[in-house]
């Protein structure tokens, strides 16, 4: 896990350096602001991990920071600190989108430290913080995951269970957060959990929440299920849930009601559940390592992500948004012999292998295009069975290409050579050589 990238944020600034002291001993990189303003213009401009924010402070307090945080970078978690009297305002600023609160006190330095490793722990670091909901890709096999996508987020209110199958890396929390912000819930919280990620002892006190006193030095902590009341929780990887935990979710899917762990109060909440998971379940269930009951509670509405091997010609999209959004919309480019080699690879690790990619390329490449020589030696060392069978030869694949381009730009060949990084009078050439004329494409 790389290191995670943390903001404090204090109108005092004695705390505010003792935190990020604490915090910079363990290895974090630390950043700091004095006030909530301050804090979300960082934000802005610079991917955060967790913040960590003081509850008081004049103007923007810390409740209203996290409502914030939630809106700019979803994907980042908040601890909000607070004193024991203000613990009925710090639930609020969970309700606004907080992961959990630490109150000030003796133990201060060990809550805080522990509740930053279950904070990291609810999302893979490697994953990236400050995600879109921006679903790349025009391909058959997207085009009917974003319309089951749509029809899913209208039944939002109904609460239908919508389970997400896919590949690892091909986007299913993407996928998932999509479908909340198309929904009428999109103004009340998401809330991811990474189920393969919570520790076995933390499972149950982090779905439920736990009471104060239940063991010694425990404090009172609401969990996912209420943080995410009137919205939508996500549980990524639910197939590797354990099997004492699925059979409390049974309860939770049918009734929406549970108690927190050390309590016999029972707690109604208006979630809407979305699950996802790399695993096949129907074998899980056979191996005795996934209940059957709970399978049909979740996939009331199911959708299948395609591994990206089976959306080649989604790629050059995929490429460019990746190069955009990397370099703050530069003018670095990637020219066609690159696409080539990128669209002949099988890719594994689907869309998120691509990204990583790209992003090294970005990194190694100097100058402003990218060319096939930047890429990783990989590339060229797995060729995709579906590009092999389909498509004979190189030439074939640059002809797709140019003619994708050209639908997209409307035939405006000035812009078409500028995305392929070719001069005008080499697209000329290349549509003559291929029989492309523009206006057979979009008759």
């Amino acid at each position: 896990m790389e290191k995670a990238n943390i903001l404090v944020v204090d109108d005092q600034q004695y705390e505010r350096d003792s935190i990020c002291a604490l915090l910079k001993d363990e290895g974090y990189a630390v950043k700091d602001a004095s006030n909530g303003e301050e804090a979300i213009k960082q934000l802005k401009k610079e991917a955060f991990h967790i913040v960590v924010t003081d509850l008081k402070m004049p103007g923007m307090d810390g409740a209203q920071v996290a409502k914030r945080v939630r809106e700019i970078s979803p994907n980042t978690q908040v601890i909000v600190v607070t004193a024991y009297a203000e613990i009925k305002t710090a639930v609020e600023a969970m309700r606004c989108g907080a992961f959990d609160y630490i109150m000030k006190g003796a133990a201060f330095p060990e809550d805080l430290l522990e509740c930053i490793e279950r904070a990291l722990c609810s999302f893979d670091v490697r994953e990236g913080v400050g995600q879109t909901t921006e679903i790349i890709g025009d391909s058959p096999p997207m085009k009917k995951v974003l319309e089951l996508a749509r029809i899913a987020a209208e039944k939002a209110e109904s609460k239908y269970p919508v389970l997400i199958l896919g590949e690892s890396g091909t986007g299913k929390e993407l996928l998932a957060r999509a479908i909340h912000e198309w929904s009428p819930r999109r103004d009340k919280p998401f809330v991811a959990v990474n189920c393969a990620a919570i520790p076995d002892s933390l499972a149950e006190s982090e779905l439920f929440g736990i009471e104060e006193g239940v063991a010694t030095g425990v404090k009172r902590r609401i969990g996912r299920f209420e943080q995410a009341d009137g919205g939508t929780l996500f549980l990524d990887e639910i197939g590797d849930l354990k099997l004492e935990l699925q059979a409390k979710l049974l309860r939770v899917t049918q009734e929406y009601e549970f108690e927190r762990v050390g309590s016999s109060k029972n707690i109604k909440v208006d979630v809407r559940i979305i699950s996802a998971t790399s695993v096949d379940l129907q074998k899980a269930i056979t191996a005795g390592r996934f209940k059957e009951a709970l399978l049909y509670r979740l996939n009331t509405f199911e959708i299948k992500l395609p591994p990206l091997r089976e959306r080649h010609d989604d790629i050059p999209q995929l490429v460019e948004y990746f190069i955009s959004r990397h370099t703050d919309g530069g003018n670095k480019k990637i020219n066609p012999e690159a696409i080539f080699s990128l669209m002949s690879y099988d890719w594994p690790g689907n869309v998120r292998q691509l990204e990583k990619v790209i992003l090294r390329v970005l990194t190694l490449s100097t100058g402003d295009t990218i060319s096939k020589e930047h890429l990783p030696s990989e590339i060229f060392g797995r060729q995709s069975a579906k590009i092999k069978e389909n498509l004979e030869s190189l030439q074939d694949i640059e002809r797709d290409i140019i003619t994708r381009v050209l639908k997209e730009t409307q035939g405006n060949i000035h812009e078409a050579a500028r995305r392929l990084n070719i001069s005008r009078p080499t697209l000329y050439s290349k549509m003559k050589r291929f029989g492309i004329e523009w206006e057979n494409l979009n008759p």
